[in-house]
């Protein structure tokens, strides 16, 4: 064995200890990729279960539509709705596309006017804040025969569905009911095309809740347009007296 100079030990040395941590750290991209593809194999393995878990599955029971409806039932609605958009049984609160699913499946309801938000909660629960379509008046055909209120509209005039969803039909009789226009009824959930329809609507919803109060019956729009416009009406208020307002 040959004597070494302090300076060549003191070299040996420090090359150990450098490689040591060279190892250590050609140790660290390794041990990093080790950790990630456990994490994703671990995501993985829990989004295929998850549906099934109850820890993260979701049922239609634990959708929660909110506020209450004075017209319709909303737990009735939601299970129309359901049903309607293919929305199975067995849904995760991992699904990433969960919250848009139940919003555009509500969005697209005649009843809905808005979907505001859809929060997501643990244990399982789905909210869902809505804004609904309100019925102001029900178009009635000109001469009186056959049904009329299927022909509700809101103040938009958009047709809203009545059967299977309305809770209590009484109300419907202090609809205003708008006369004298041509029954081009449009389908569920479209707008009434007719202008008179439209205007008579907005004007239902305008005097709202103290329609009842002033005892009116109906809205008669005029037959022609105002002189000089192809879009003007003008309208009467007739009360159920049959005093016309105009």
């Amino acid at each position: 064995m040959t004597d070494q100079s302090p300076g060549e030990e003191e070299f040996l040395t420090r090359w150990v200890v450098w490689l040591r941590h060279a190892k250590g750290l050609l140790l660290v991209p390794l041990l990093l990729t080790i950790v990630i593809a456990g994490i994703y194999w671990r995501w993985q393995v829990l989004r295929q279960t998850a549906p099934t878990s109850t820890h993260y599955g979701i049922t239609p029971a634990d959708i929660e539509v909110v506020p209450r409806s004075d017209w319709i039932d909303r737990h009735d609605l939601l299970r129309k709705v359901v049903r309607d958009a293919s929305l199975d049984d067995r849904l995760s609160l991992l699904d990433a596309d969960l919250t848009e699913r139940i919003s555009l499946a509500l969005r697209d309801h005649p009843w809905v006017k808005r979907v505001k938000r859809v929060e997501k909660f643990h244990p399982p629960r789905i909210k869902v804040t809505i804004e609904y379509r309100k019925p102001v008046a029900m178009v009635v055909r000109p001469d009186g025969a056959g049904p009329s209120d299927e022909f509700v509209v809101d103040s938009n005039g958009i047709r809203l569905p009545v059967t299977d969803y309305v809770v209590d039909r009484k109300p419907l009789e202090y609809l205003a009911q708008i006369r004298n226009v041509p029954m081009n009824v449009p389908p569920i959930g479209k707008q009434w095309e007719d202008g008179r329809v439209v205007g008579a609507a907005e004007i239902a919803s305008a005097i709202g809740p103290f329609w009842k109060d002033f005892s009116l019956l109906a809205i008669e729009p005029s037959a022609q347009p105002v002189p000089g416009s192809t879009h003007t009406y003008t309208f009467d208020l007739v009360t159920r007296g049959g005093q016309k307002i105009p």
